[in-house]
């Protein structure tokens, strides 16, 4: 499925080349792939990210939520970067370790090194952040495709709404990773023109009939292609302790090996974000887990449902994986903390 798509993607590059040098603009070659029906916005409004700068710098002696996600960046980060001394602990006050680990990331990426967070080294630690992740947290939990199956309830399509089409999305914009011909939609629940354009594009790569409709047969074909490519991978992009979504929603009253994975990984984030309460891993989706859930969404801007679905579960597990992969140090690399003499 990989080398399948690289192929692809080799064929699409040399006819972009073609078109580029026989005198075609960038938005004649947008219509030779995708049809006339083709505007470009010019100075369109923007909506601001939810990771946006905060407004003022952060330094020494600052204490809040905005320090506390820059320390957990900074340690993933230095997995990759060892030269970036560990945060031991990431408890969103800004201190003397916290300044040392931004100057050497400022060193590093040429920023001026004066251990202050502002816009430009904000954004960078963000740039940063999702590169070094981009690729490196995928991992396969061995699903049974018979059991993806089972999941489909009924046909999708523009206008619908609701978890099952979180769930399509959320696998389209895995899937687009790995085939830019299929563009990436937003993980919101709503069945719009982007997503069914998105469709449309993945039912053509997979020699689907191109409907925009999610039927049982674009269904099938979108998980077993999205577990294709996790059968794929080759081992240097696993073993980053983050399990995908699998494919069903989970709620107070389910239990499992997926409950037991998220109590695992809420409970290792309620060691650092102590608003969460801690769960116990029992494999049973309770009250207790229910109000934890709650919490986590509240405190990270999702929906308070107190329910798992694939928004929620790729939150909670990419930041389960930047704490335990974040606090793991390479040889020779600083901890973040001095150890007492007495």
């Amino acid at each position: 499925m990989v080398l399948h798509h690289f192929a692809q993607e080799d064929y699409h590059n040399g006819v972009r080349v073609i078109l580029a040098n026989q005198g075609y603009a960038p938005i004649d070659i947008l219509k030779y792939y995708y049809g006339e029906d083709i505007t470009l916005v010019e100075d369109a409004e923007v909506a601001d990210a939810r990771e946006s700068y905060p407004g003022q710098p952060l330094r020494l002696g600052d204490n809040s939520l905005e320090v506390k996600g820059m320390q957990v960046r900074l340690n993933r980060i230095s997995k990759n970067y060892p030269s970036i001394p560990k945060i031991a602990f990431p408890d969103g006050y800004f201190d003397v370790i916290t300044e040392d680990a931004v100057k050497e990331f400022q060193r590093i990426f040429n920023l001026t090194a004066d251990g202050i967070i502002g816009k430009a080294t904000w954004y960078k630690i963000i740039r940063i952040y999702n590169a070094v992740k981009k690729l490196s947290e995928l991992d396969a939990e061995g699903i049974s495709l018979a059991f993806i199956k089972e999941q489909y309830t009924g046909t999708l399509r523009n206008g619908d709404t609701g978890p099952g089409v979180e769930m399509i999305q959320y696998y389209l914009r895995f899937i687009g990773t790995f085939n830019d011909f299929i563009p990436a939609v937003t993980i919101d629940g709503v069945f719009g023109d982007a997503t069914e354009n998105s469709v449309r594009s993945f039912q053509q790569a997979y020699g689907l009939e191109q409907t925009g409709v999610v039927n049982e047969e674009t269904w099938n074909r979108l998980y077993s292609t999205y577990f294709s490519i996790l059968d794929g991978l080759p081992p240097d992009f696993k073993g980053e302790n983050f399990v995908p979504f699998g494919g069903t929603v989970l709620y107070r009253g389910a239990s499992g090996d997926a409950v037991r994975t998220l109590q695992n990984n809420l409970a290792e984030i309620a060691t650092v974000y102590t608003d969460i309460p801690k769960v116990s891993v029992t494999g049973y989706f309770g009250p207790e887990t229910e109000q934890a859930v709650i919490a986590y969404q509240k405190l990270f801007g999702l929906a308070p449902r107190g329910t798992v679905g694939p928004i929620t579960w790729d939150s909670i597990a990419s930041l389960y994986s930047d704490i335990v992969n974040g606090n793991l140090k390479s040889p020779g690399q600083f901890p973040g903390y001095v150890l007492s003499e007495e």
